[in-house]
């Protein structure tokens, strides 16, 4: 038996504004800390022992778990974070990156159409919210809510015009005459939310025999899981020739519907009408952007067989339906990849 030190902390964190003197700007600083809560000892058997945690209310946070080999000198840890439910996000209004960014959060980030999007808002007492929807072109949705001291909850439903994905943009006022707390006047934040319409997703099904005869008859046959109508083609394509550039398998959905990037930009005067500080604030300056990588930028050129490609199509079933086709391979011993790529 071995005995081992259990020791909890609590994080916590702490901001707040530095300014040299009077002619620079003011910076925005944070610091994060540990707090030793409780220490425990804990006998081991077998190299293994148990410890029950128990956080009481309102006590919640985020803490910091280590297990320490007094003797040996090992120490391991892990970081958890306890709440209640309902209340899971409360930690958010404590923490922002910057001073005047509001974090605020979800029910879940991925959404089917017709379910219910929950935003829950850390808020002051009296002040208001403009929730704007945004997608990648434009504003689908505003709403002005008031906001109650603790946090705030908004509820809408997930409509099929958000898919593949919109934005929940919201900007936050407080009372100007408040001094509950020393936040900004204004505060503003943004959240994806992925949406998908399933009336949108087609899943084609093939049925054919596992293996099959060069330079005889043979059959395919597809369909669509659910019964839809759909307009497809059919590819029978080398595998060899498939691997030599990686290739997989088209997903037009996945194309189509890819996510897509905040396209619409906001601008307000509420600092210079609204502002309740008397000094320079550094604004919050974001760097984004990024390229995609060709993993594909020398391929690699063979021609040492003629390789085995076959299109068919394209073709169309009605709902409900399946249908099956006919087709010959030419002289060839390998593996060879069916693919059916379909649209409504």
């Amino acid at each position: 038996s071995k005995t081992v030190q259990i020791e909890v902390y609590k994080t916590q964190w702490r901001w707040w504004w530095e300014q040299d003197n009077q002619y620079t700007y003011a910076n925005f600083t944070q610091n994060q800390y540990n707090k030793l809560v409780e220490t425990h000892q804990v006998n081991l058997s077998n190299g293994k022992g148990n410890w029950n945690l128990r956080i009481d209310e309102p006590e919640w946070g985020r803490y910091l778990i280590l297990v320490r080999d007094v003797n040996g000198g090992h120490v391991t840890g892990k970081s958890v974070y306890v709440d209640w439910p309902g209340w899971a996000q409360r930690e958010q209004g404590a923490n922002p990156t910057e001073a005047s960014m509001l974090s605020f959060t979800a029910n879940k980030e991925k959404f089917i159409v017709g379910e219910d999007i929950t935003l829950t808002i850390p808020t002051g007492k009296d002040g208001r919210a403009l929730i704007s929807i945004e997608n990648g072109s434009r504003v689908l949705k505003t709403f002005w809510i008031d906001t109650k001291a603790g946090q705030t909850q908004y509820k809408f439903k997930a409509e099929k015009d958000m898919a593949p994905n919109v934005f929940a943009n919201i900007t936050l006022l407080q009372p100007h005459a408040q001094t509950v707390n020393d936040l900004p006047i204004r505060m503003y934040g943004a959240i994806p939310l992925s949406v998908e319409d399933p009336q949108t997703i087609l899943k084609p099904t093939i049925k054919m025999l596992d293996k099959i005869k060069p330079e005889r008859e043979n059959t395919i046959t597809v369909g669509e899981q659910n019964g839809k109508a759909m307009t497809y083609t059919i590819a029978l394509v080398d595998e060899g020739l498939l691997d030599l550039t990686r290739f997989k398998t088209p997903d037009p959905h996945g194309a189509f519907y890819a996510r897509e990037g905040l396209g619409v930009k906001t601008w307000d005067l509420f600092d210079y009408v609204l502002g309740a500080w008397g000094g320079n604030l550094e604004r919050i300056l974001s760097i984004g952007g990024d390229g995609s990588i060709n993993k594909n930028l020398n391929p690699a050129k063979a021609n040492r067989f003629k390789a085995v490609v076959k299109f068919m199509g394209p073709f169309t079933v009605g709902k409900g339906e399946s249908k099956t086709h006919k087709f010959k391979l030419p002289q060839y011993i390998g593996a060879v990849r069916a693919m059916v790529v379909a649209g409504q």
